[in-house]
């Protein structure tokens, strides 16, 4: 599959973003540091996971969609699309260990 990850979406807490500032999203998406979790369902359940949050205690928050797998990974920001790899974190599997 591939996505859309809406940068503006992004849970980040307003300390976060004033330290961070416009750029807050990057480290985010690419800082290596487990963040949240991300899960996907079908359009037709949004009013079901809608409910969960209240329930629970747990906000959720939907921060894009998938897209056919074609389409790549990409990142929408206010001046529009970018591809996901422009921001790419750390590699784990980069270098080999001794």
């Amino acid at each position: 599959m591939g996505a859309v990850i809406e940068a503006a979406a992004l849970p980040l807490s307003n300390g976060y973003r004033t330290l961070l500032g416009a750029d807050d999203w990057k480290l985010a998406l690419t800082g290596g540091e487990d963040y949240e979790l991300l899960f996907s369902a079908p359009v037709a359940a949004r009013p079901e996971i809608s409910e969960v949050a209240p329930k629970t205690g747990c906000p959720i928050t939907r921060i894009g969609s998938l897209t056919p797998q074609a389409a790549g990974v990409r990142v929408k920001l206010a001046e529009g699309m970018r591809p996901a790899t422009e921001f790419a974190g750390f590699d784990h599997f980069a270098r080999k260990l001794s």
